[in-house]
């Protein structure tokens, strides 16, 4: 008898590790699409300076297509297997409309193209876990929030050299922004699922 409870709890032992490891292992890889680039996609913050409101960005993505092209970023080359697209900003507060260039690779990341430089850097990648950093920022911490009906996963990353803190919300994009005394609250967002190969299953990530 003794032996025979032994042996169950250490099933029952057995089991919860490995349902815990399971939770895990699903938490790690829920957070997923954390800066959505497909065409439409729209976003609209709230920009505070001191506390006061100052005007409205708008975001929208734009001119995205396969890019089956390499592309040459700080470590060598990035192969085929992408996308290109742009961001299209409306700022009123700046009073002006401009745009910035994306190229997302398959293996999840999201660079940036300088035009100054010619050149392309790592701007996000499309999951994220807490110490991982990107160029100089680090993610700080992590957690949930609700935002139109949804309960999900942000990531606070915060920049080494400059008072600049980003949170980003998985299969949502960039949730809050501050840079000094400049606040850009996430107000409203139509957003489809991230490009084809960030979303497939069995796409490498």
């Amino acid at each position: 008898m003794k032996l025979h409870s032994l042996l169950l709890i250490l099933f029952t032992l057995l089991s919860l590790t490995i349902q815990t490891k399971t939770v895990h292992a699903y938490q790690e890889q829920k957070n997923n699409c954390l800066f959505p680039v497909k065409d439409g996609n729209l976003w609209q913050y709230q920009i505070y300076k001191d506390g006061q409101k100052v005007g409205v960005l708008k975001m929208e993505v734009v001119d995205g297509k396969e890019d089956n092209t390499k592309v040459s970023d700080l470590l060598g080359e990035l192969y085929p297997d992408s996308w290109t697209g742009s961001i299209k900003f409306e700022d009123s507060y700046l009073q002006k409309t401009y745009y910035q260039s994306v190229f997302n690779y398959y293996a999840g990341y999201v660079y940036l193209f300088d035009l100054q430089e010619k050149r392309l850097f790592p701007f996000l990648r499309q999951y994220l876990r807490e110490g991982d950093q990107i160029g100089n920022r680090v993610v700080t911490s992590s957690g949930t929030k609700s935002f139109q009906g949804k309960r999900l996963q942000t990531f606070v990353l915060k920049d080494l050299n400059e008072p600049i803190v980003e949170e980003y919300m998985e299969y949502t994009g960039l949730y809050y922004y501050k840079n000094g005394n400049l606040e850009y609250k996430l107000e409203a967002a139509m957003v489809q699922n991230c490009s084809y190969y960030v979303d497939s299953p069995g796409r490498p990530r």
